[in-house]
């Protein structure tokens, strides 16, 4: 899935430019997230581990790789006991964002190693990015509490007092979206998929939860209205210090910045996200919390560049080793899960490509 990303977002980034467009590749670093929170707490909870201890494996090369598997091994523990696992994924989601603590360490050596391990892979594909725009800026550098205040100020957003949602901060959805979604329904034949995806739609959105965590929906809107200009704030940068031979890339940091970076807050003409299409609802959120805000010409000018799964064929996966419950089995795909531990590594995949080339190329000579 992330080759499948990077290589359309690349190939795009190109044709753009041989267009004759000034782009910025940019790739946004999910560092406070729920993936890097499940991964912090199964370093703690599972392999028992301290942020040194967490310090010294993250120099090992296939880093990448040991965090896949206990990401999974995780995310089986969290699934015996929900109801605490609710709770102490949400304390360490918090810690997180206000990077305070050992969770907050250890979030920080995983996200940073996990960064370094992602442009190898990609340098092998001929991909690299102008910025690596980091979550946690956006709630450091107050990117957020700017946002908030527009998004409250416009009447975006609205504090639920009552139902399911009481404490929360939510995004009322559209009344015609609603109706929409509703005659769709009644029209046309409703698979399972559709049905959850319809019930999505209906709900207002949260913005940030009662307990004060904002969700990513909200840290998006933010990230949004900086690419258009429209925050009034910047990032400070850096140069990443690990990145593969002859690349430069900047990240956005909470120190202070270095003088010579590019002006990366030049306001785009237009700003094209490269997500996948489980993202459409939340990706017409971001652009919806852009209109009332008061800017619909960027939020006509927000474009999601959408892409299908990758999944595998029940024969590809059991040829990548991976046992299949009977009823996968007879199925025409089998999705990949990173919380199940089933997937496709890039650089096995890479690797596997090259060593089929290398032998083509001996059989021809």
């Amino acid at each position: 899935g992330h080759v499948r990303n990077a290589v359309l977002g690349d190939t795009f980034a190109r044709i753009l430019k041989f267009s004759g467009n000034r782009v910025q590749v940019q790739n946004y670093i999910d560092n406070t997230g729920v993936q890097v929170a499940d991964v912090v707490i199964g370093f703690q909870q599972v392999d028992k581990r301290t942020p040194i201890g967490v310090k010294m494996l993250a120099k090992e090369p296939k880093f990448d790789y040991y965090c896949w598997d206990l990401y999974a091994r995780t995310t089986q523990m969290l699934g015996q006991d929900k109801a605490n696992a609710e709770k102490l994924r949400a304390a360490t989601l918090k810690s997180i964002e206000e990077g305070r603590g050992e969770d907050a360490e250890i979030g920080q050596i995983v996200a940073d190693a996990i960064v370094d391990c992602h442009l190898r892979t990609m340098a092998r594909l001929g991909i690299g990015y102008d910025l690596l725009a980091r979550e946690s800026e956006i709630l450091h550098l107050k990117f957020w509490d700017t946002a908030f205040e527009m998004l409250k100020k416009a009447g975006a957003i609205e504090l639920a007092t009552s139902g399911k949602m009481a404490g929360c901060w939510i995004m009322p959805w559209k009344k015609e979206e609603k109706e929409k979604t509703n005659t769709e329904t009644t029209e046309t034949t409703e698979t399972t998929e559709d049905t959850e995806r319809n019930e999505e739609h209906e709900q207002d959105k949260i913005i940030v939860r009662s307990n004060g965590v904002v969700t990513y929906v909200g840290k998006d809107i933010a990230y949004q209205l900086w690419k258009f200009g429209l925050l009034g704030k910047d990032f400070r940068y850096r140069r990443w210090p690990n990145t593969p031979e002859g690349e430069i890339v900047w990240a956005t940091t909470v120190e202070n910045g270095d003088a010579s970076a590019p002006h990366f807050a030049e306001p785009a003409s237009a700003v094209y996200n490269v997500i996948d299409t489980r993202q459409a609802y939340v990706q017409e959120v971001v652009a919806e919390g852009l209109r009332r805000t008061g800017f619909p010409e960027a939020a006509e000018k927000s474009i999601h560049l959408s892409y299908a799964m990758v999944v595998l064929t029940p024969r590809c996966a059991a040829e990548l080793g991976y046992e299949l419950s009977p009823e996968d089995a007879r199925r025409p795909f089998v999705d990949m899960s990173g919380r199940k531990g089933l997937g496709v590594k890039a650089d096995d995949l890479l690797d596997k490509l090259e060593a089929a080339a290398r032998a083509e190329v001996e059989k021809r000579r």
